[in-house]
């Protein structure tokens, strides 16, 4: 991003947002370069902090229920349902699947052996604890692993048995930002299960050989067949704010009618007394019950510059939380041996 105009920059950055929602940000100083407000066509320089206040919502995942494969003195291992991330991130605070064991079966402590994507369901090994943590990372670093993946593909893959070992040195963050990396060797064996005719999808299974950053998802792209719902390699959508002609043009005109009320807001009114906002200090025995509204209602309003308070249907389409037809079905370590239950959207096939 050096040498870049800062809103050319976020909307690579944040391909999902609408380009005017990030113009509006800027001009309020809610995203802020060194801490201070800067233009829309301000060049980034090396050595540049960005940041970004926004105002949230939870995002949702998928209502599933958690299996436990197994549960163990110094290990838990888990059936993760596809859209939850394993920790706390982004939008997710407390769907996220440290969170949902912590709160609903009561286990503390848990830290992840390996990695498993958000948008990836199946088998994650969780350590239970500093030292058992350290333990397991150990064991995976000097024992044999053995990783079986279920993926359904677009097409038909025709190969019944395939080696495919290309290099990989990038993967993506957004459909227009990769993180570029040193060039290391992937290898990948895939095996072909059954083709599904009507829907013109190949269920196909993956035995990653090396451990790289979205490597089966890269893999099957580069032999023409990504996974279904795959939205950063394949044909799946990236966002809820992509979807009708109507429904944009609702949104953008919402984005005008922000950015026009923000035009019409006078910078003293917005800092005068009578606009003070009550914060919990301000209450005591004496006030009223009046008050005590008014103090919930500026705390739970819809904010000014938020699209899914001032659009309340966006909220209803994030409903549906996205995931891709990618299953952690077996991992080996050692002596270790897991086996997960087949993922829903094998049988909604059948």
């Amino acid at each position: 991003g050096v040498d870049k105009p800062l809103i050319n920059f976020l909307g690579d950055r944040f391909s999902s947002s609408p380009r005017g929602l990030l113009e509006l940000e800027v001009e309020c100083g809610q995203i802020a370069v060194n801490l201070e407000k800067v233009s829309l066509d301000y060049m980034i320089r090396q050595g540049d902090v960005i940041t970004r206040t926004a105002h949230f919502h939870e995002t949702p995942v998928l209502d599933r229920k958690l299996n436990i494969i197994h549960d163990g003195d110094d290990l838990l291992v888990v059936d993760k349902p596809p859209s939850w991330p394993v920790h706390s991130c982004g939008n997710f605070r407390f769907n996220s699947l440290l969170y949902i064991l912590t709160k609903e079966f009561g286990y503390r402590d848990l830290r992840p052996v390996h990695r498993l994507d958000r948008l990836t369901s199946g088998i994650i090994m969780l350590a239970k604890g500093k030292n058992s943590a350290a333990k397991y990372q150990k064991m995976l670093a000097r024992c044999t692993v053995q990783k079986v993946y279920l993926a359904l593909v677009e097409g038909k893959f025709d190969r019944s048995h395939l080696v495919h070992s290309t290099p990989l040195s990038s993967h993506r963050v957004t459909k227009k930002v990769a993180i570029s990396t040193k060039e290391k060797s992937a290898i990948t064996e895939f095996k072909t299960l059954e083709y599904f005719p009507r829907q013109n999808y190949t269920l196909v299974e993956c035995r990653p050989i090396t451990g790289r950053t979205h490597q089966i998802r890269l893999h099957l792209q580069e032999l023409g067949h990504p996974i279904v719902n795959d939205f950063l390699y394949g044909t799946g959508k990236s966002s809820f704010y992509e979807s009708t002609p109507e429904k944009r043009e609702s949104i953008e005109n919402i984005i005008r009618a922000m950015k026009a009320q923000r035009e019409a807001d006078n910078a003293a009114k917005l800092h005068s007394d009578n606009s003070k906002v009550m914060t919990a200090s301000d209450i005591n025995e004496d006030k009223t019950v009046e008050q005590v509204r008014t103090l919930l209602e500026q705390r739970f309003s819809k904010h000014d510059f938020c699209l899914k308070c001032q659009f309340p249907q966006l909220l209803i389409q994030s409903k549906d939380p996205k995931y891709i037809c990618l299953h952690s079905y077996r991992y080996s370590v050692g002596d270790l041996q897991f086996q997960s239950s087949l993922p829903p959207w094998i049988q909604e096939l059948k």
